[in-house]
């Protein structure tokens, strides 16, 4: 009962005492009931770089059921996730888009992307003190990268040469 995504990684919903495994709603595909916290988790079958997470919700129609406060951990299993971010949310509507981690990049110019096999977003709080959770939706992204060699005398880097730039 996972949902695989582009990366082919797979997130099952269930409460942290695992007894209560994706009880989907066709309105609602993540939600979970039961103690808190609840959380889900991203598992790849490679170690991926992941620049920004995306958490679609939606407080005026969830109410005590949206998230106030999120914690962001990653690691290469469940053993070993470490913090790499928690944030609060005041009534949120539509995308959330935030970046993982909090570090700079080597250059200096933005945020620097997490490497890991498994990504969790927990729920550490409810608006009004909510005990159940809704997420409309979550995409996970990795970093943007240019592949111009010096050696290339023809580089593919506008947008229209990006079309043909690789072979399906």
């Amino acid at each position: 009962m996972a949902t695989p995504t582009r990366f082919g990684s797979e997130w099952p919903t269930r409460d942290a005492s695992r007894q209560n495994h994706s009880k989907r709603k066709k309105c609602n595909p993540l939600s979970s009931d039961g103690p808190q916290p609840h959380f889900i988790t991203a598992e790849f079958p490679r170690k991926v770089a992941i620049q920004k997470v995306s958490i679609h919700l939606s407080y005026q129609s969830d109410d005590s059921y949206t998230p106030s406060a999120l914690a962001v951990r990653a690691g290469t299993s469940t053993g070993d996730l470490q913090d790499v971010r928690v944030f609060a949310l005041d009534k949120p509507e539509g995308w959330i888009t935030f970046d993982v981690s909090a570090e700079t990049n080597e250059e200096g110019d933005g945020p620097a992307p997490v490497h890991a096999y498994m990504l969790r977003v927990i729920v550490v709080a409810n608006h009004m003190s909510g005990k159940d959770t809704h997420i409309r939706g979550m995409r996970i992204y990795g970093p943007i990268e240019e592949y111009v060699s010096e050696e290339d005398p023809f580089p593919f880097i506008t947008p229209a040469f990006k079309l043909y730039g690789t072979i399906r």
